[in-house]
């Protein structure tokens, strides 16, 4: 589901794959939430995320997030935004208290 506010795309409907897309920068995060806490790790933006966001009227499906070229500051600030998104929904029965992000 798109939220033009926060300018995110958010799924949490497939079973131990959920993602956050900040469609501004690109940025595709698969997430689990586990006691609180939001386990995030950055993934490709797939045809099928871009299949799905055509449901909800937002074309994705030229914008793709280039490690190269940003700073670790650009990177922080794009964190941060996903983490106050997370944090804002709530998931199951309680809301996302911690987001961490994990790289492989």
């Amino acid at each position: 589901m798109y939220y033009q506010e926060a300018k995110m795309i958010i799924d949490i409907n497939t079973v131990g794959q959920s993602y956050i897309i900040d469609v501004e920068s690109g940025f595709k995060a698969q997430f689990n939430v586990i006691n609180g806490t939001a386990y995030c790790w950055p993934y490709k933006i797939t045809k099928r995320d871009i299949e799905r966001a055509k449901k909800d009227s937002i074309d994705i499906s030229r914008i793709e997030y280039p490690f190269a070229g940003h700073t670790c500051k650009d990177v922080k600030q794009i964190y941060d935004r996903i983490e106050e998104c997370l944090k804002s929904f709530q998931f199951s029965s309680k809301r996302v208290e911690r987001v961490l992000f994990n790289f492989v």
